[in-house]
């Protein structure tokens, strides 16, 4: 996979959790080093839009 496609996913206190590409979904990480959980959610949920209308355009 090309590196540029991928976002860096950090916590709260700064460090890199994953890097990655949401489309949909919800993704939980315990940070090793705070150990906080943080929530990332697809880019389809983050704008509101249905997972389906990608496909109806």
């Amino acid at each position: 996979m090309d590196e540029k496609l991928l976002r860096e996913y950090r916590c709260a206190c700064g460090k890199l959790l994953f890097k990655g590409s949401l489309f949909t979904g919800t993704v939980e990480v315990k940070c090793r080093h705070c150990r906080d959980i943080a929530s990332f959610f697809g880019e389809l949920e983050r704008s509101g839009r249905s997972p389906l209308a990608a496909f109806a355009d």
